[in-house]
């Protein structure tokens, strides 16, 4: 199974209300050592992986982000214990992921651009195209 983690840069108006202005995939959750960790739903994250069954969890990643990697290992090899943890570093400024073979066993997340995929290459490329989806 496959999934990939979004991030949403908004607009504060003058009248307090948030617009979205683009969405990115190729995002840093930075170093969640220094973050509240309660900003995270991680026991929804373990329940997933539980409950999906899933024996091997991937994880594709920016160079400037380890902090998810990290604490998706730790779930992975401590927390829930017995799922295999991979990960792939992307290269900087690049336009691909790297090819992993999709089963029902095995979840990979993805936190990189690729242009390959239709939410980048549709939506993350051209924020119009974003903003008209979501009727604005």
């Amino acid at each position: 199974m496959r999934a990939v983690i979004i991030g949403t840069d908004y607009i504060k108006t003058a009248d307090n209300q948030y617009k979205v202005l683009e969405v990115n995939t190729n995002i840093s959750l930075g170093t969640l050592e220094d973050r509240d960790e309660t900003i995270f739903e991680w026991n929804n994250l373990k329940s997933f992986i539980q409950s999906n069954g899933f024996t091997a969890v991937n994880v594709i990643y920016p160079p400037y982000d380890n902090g998810i990697r990290d604490k998706i290992q730790k779930i992975c090899e401590i927390e829930i214990g017995g799922i295999v943890f991979n990960s792939f570093e992307t290269q900087p400024g690049g336009l691909t992921i790297p090819y992993i073979e999709d089963n029902d066993q095995t979840l990979t997340i993805r936190l990189s651009y690729d242009v390959t995929a239709i939410i980048d290459s549709e939506y993350c490329a051209d924020n119009y195209n974003f903003i008209r989806a979501l009727g604005g």
